[in-house]
Formats: C-alpha cells, structure tokens, sequence
C-alpha cells in the first residue's frame, strides 16, 4: 500500500492561489493535519507538507524536483525524469473520481486532480485553501506569476466549472468540503474561516 493510501480522515489541500498567506500555512502547520501542496504551495510556502503535488513534467524539470521539499512525497501526473517523483496515469474517465489505483481524472487543472489524489486516502473532510480560481490583481499565484518556462494559459471558468461537478460524487462518498481560502470565486463548497475549521 502506498503512503497516499493511508486512511485519514481530514486532508488539507493547499493551492497556490495568490490569497495564500503565511498565517493560513502556520496554522496548517499547528494541525498537523494530513496535508497535499499543490505546487507553489509546497514549494515555497510549506515545504514539509505531507506531499507536494504538481500535473506539469515542465514545472518538476523547471525546479529540479524540488530537492527543498522536505515532505514525504513527491506527485506528478505527468511523467518526470525523477526516480523519487510518483506518477499517476490518466483515467479513462472524464469526470468524477477515479479510485482504481493509480489513475486520476484530470478536469484540466491541479486543483481538482488533488482531490482525487486525497480520496484514495478516503476521507470524511477535505479542507480547501489558496483555491482562489480566479486572478488577483493580476495575479493568480502565491509567487506572482510562473516563470516563462512553466506559464500556460489559465481558464478559471472552466476550472470552476468541472470542480462543480465533483460535488454530487463527494456527497454521494459521504465527504464534506470546506473552502477555507480567503475570497474565492470557488462557490460550489460552504466557505468557513480557516481557524474555525481546524
């Protein structure tokens, strides 16, 4: 069994929304509940969070594995050239969840495939942050904007969109989700202050 399977019965997903702040990560970090880092997030706002998950092959060889993370484990949909990097395979499905180990449904963006990644830990919360799905001041990442190298286009409403339709599936798993991010455009999950969930 791989650690990513390991039953728990919260997960915290960290996106790397420009709203992430140091304040939400310390907290996180307080839990020490199980907790996935989507790219940025892991990267450069908690590098020891349980696993650090990213779909690009691009962003890994950007940041050479990110040999700073000193979490767990490594995620990536894409295949890297990185022998520490787990690689899921894509799901023949085109929406909902995938739990056939290890295959993911994409919905075309990090934010959604992370939570399929924490469903195969089968828990009864999920905890949203730095999902802000949308630009900020013109900026739609913690860091300000990817570097050249690793920056592709971004369509929030479609993101938006396919996440919505994840919300049946969840309830029918019997998972609640909170979005904990602050003033997310993400409306399809009850919005709670992040203190008050953890």
């Amino acid at each position: 069994m791989s650690f990513l399977q390991e039953e728990r019965s919260r997960v915290v997903i960290m996106a790397p929304g420009s709203s992430l702040s140091s304040e939400q990560c310390a907290m996180i970090k307080d839990s020490r509940i199980y907790t996935i880092a989507i790219g940025d997030a892991g990267r450069v706002m908690h590098t020891e969070a349980d696993v650090l998950y990213h779909c690009d092959a691009k962003w890994w060889h950007h940041y050479k594995g990110c040999p700073d993370f000193d979490g767990k484990m490594k995620v990536s949909f894409e295949k890297t050239d990185y022998e520490n990097i787990l690689h899921f395979r894509r799901s023949p499905n085109r929406e909902g969840i995938d739990l056939n180990w290890p295959y993911i449904v994409t919905g075309n963006n990090s934010g959604y495939q992370a939570i399929n990644v924490a469903m195969y830990c089968n828990p009864k919360e999920i905890i949203l942050v730095g999902y802000d799905m949308k630009d900020r001041d013109g900026r739609h990442n913690v860091i300000g904007h990817h570097p050249d190298a690793v920056r592709r286009p971004y369509d929030f409403d479609l993101f938006r969109k396919n996440i919505a339709e994840l919300v049946p599936v969840l309830d029918y798993l019997g998972v609640t989700v909170y979005n904990c991010t602050i003033d997310s455009a993400l409306d399809c999950f009850e919005k709670k202050d992040l203190k008050d969930v953890l």
